[in-house]
């Protein structure tokens, strides 16, 4: 029987990449601890608790509940969920007020023809076209003539493009539509917050916060990781900063990285998802709906609503904004945004509807140690890029996190898997 060598492991970052990597790690007999930016843990898994009920600000869905290790992580933590989410169970409003300009059936087509021809130019190697130019060359092939107008388009491409992968059409590739697994099974929610699952996870792990991050420093003897607290030495380090963050380049790393990191960095963009809670006095939409649909003029703005009967009294409204004004929103006040959200309400319900009495409002694009919600591939990347990026850097530097998960980028999935991947690279490594 080999004798595992105890190692001193830092992690950086108590997302849930950085949480699973840990637990592993000290499963295993490692001594481990985890650097966190923040003054609490779970990343971009964040649930506010401050008007009394959860409100998952970041990560909301576990994306597809057939052999997915975060279910089996949801069971384990007792933490209840949602009824599926019928994403067909939808209805959408036209600038006009009027109903369903869209059908499913619409939708769906938009879809199948998007992902063929993302995984025929994928094959044909065209990695320098976008998504918009890849839908602009669907039009002109008249394979999208069923679509009515151009405004239906743009919210098509929006809501079915741009908040699944979090960018925008021109600058994310059109080879993005044909990357990785599709997740087997519902999707659910957590009516009391996904933090449940962090909580669970962090559970005897030695996590010490507002530890910003300022310098990593590696050679053949060891690692120095060096923040705004102070200076920790350890034998190896898994680092689970978010591509915004790593994008940024506000963490230094001595050496610098290998081209072939600084390139996968430069491929894979941050994308931003937005979400506007809103609790109302008494609920005026379509309670029998899951989602709420709004073909907006200009494109992409309060395009989805989305209804959790479960959540508090079943009276809370969640708005949606990805892309482009996902991140330029952020510049506005709360009570800009929320004048924003009721113009759009009113057109869809009349103006006889209340005010929120309250709300919660995400800037993932502003938020320093996340800088974006969630990875995409910008035009020029490869699929190939994403395990760039998760590449150990001389046995001493450990990348994790959703942006470097090939199969399942953009998840908490994705995030887990890739922190108990490097984890095991880790014990590989140690023995």
């Amino acid at each position: 029987q080999t004798q595992i060598n105890n190692e001193k492991i830092i992690v950086i970052g108590a997302g849930i990449a950085g949480l699973a990597a840990a637990k592993k790690l000290q499963d295993s007999g490692h001594e481990v601890f985890i650097l966190e930016a923040r003054n609490r843990i779970g990343g971009r898994i964040h649930t506010d608790r401050s008007l009394g009920y959860a409100l998952d600000m970041g990560a909301s869905w576990i994306h597809g509940i057939d052999d997915n290790p975060i279910y089996e992580l949801a069971l384990e933590s007792r933490a209840p969920l949602s009824r599926p989410t019928d994403y067909d169970n939808h209805i959408i409003y036209d600038v006009e007020g009027d109903k369903d300009p869209i059908s499913t059936e619409q939708s769906s087509e938009f879809l199948v023809q998007v992902g063929k021809r993302s995984l025929q130019w994928g094959n044909e190697k065209r990695f320098n076209k976008s998504m918009g130019e890849l839908i602009a060359s669907l039009r002109a092939d008249g394979k999208l003539d069923f679509i009515n107008n151009s405004r239906e388009l743009d919210y098509l491409s929006n809501v079915v493009i741009e908040h699944e992968y979090a960018g925008a059409v021109e600058g994310m590739s059109a080879i993005q539509a044909s990357e990785g697994e599709d997740l087997e099974g519902d999707d659910v929610v957590f009516p009391n917050g996904y933090d449940q699952l962090t909580e669970h996870l962090a559970k005897n792990l030695d996590i010490r916060l507002q530890q910003v991050v300022n310098e990593i420093k590696y050679d053949a003897s060891g690692v120095t990781v060096i923040t705004s607290q102070g200076s920790f030495t350890g034998d190896r380090v898994v680092v689970t900063l978010p591509i915004g963050v790593l994008r940024a380049g506000s963490v230094q790393f001595t050496p610098s990285l290998p081209k072939t990191k600084l390139q996968a960095i430069q491929a894979i963009g941050s994308g931003t998802l937005n979400k506007v809670w809103m609790h109302f006095a008494q609920a005026f939409w379509d309670t029998n709906k899951d989602v709420i649909g709004y073909v907006s003029e200009p494109k992409g703005q309060f395009s989805e609503f989305f209804y959790f009967p479960e959540l508090k009294d079943g009276k809370v409204l969640i708005g949606f904004n990805a892309g482009s004004y996902g991140e330029a929103i952020e510049a506005l006040s709360d009570e800009q945004i929320i004048d924003h959200a009721m113009a759009t309400l009113t057109i869809m319900y009349g103006t006889q509807i209340p005010r929120p009495d309250q709300y919660k409002i995400s800037r993932w694009h502003s938020d320093p140690y996340a800088k974006g919600s969630y990875g995409y591939l910008r035009v020029g990347a490869k699929y190939s890029h994403r395990e760039k990026l998760r590449e150990n850097v001389a046995q001493r530097l450990f990348f994790a996190g959703e942006a470097t998960s090939a199969d399942y980028a953009a998840t908490t999935e994705g995030a887990y898997r890739t922190g108990l991947q490097a984890a095991a690279e880790i014990i590989g490594a140690a023995n």
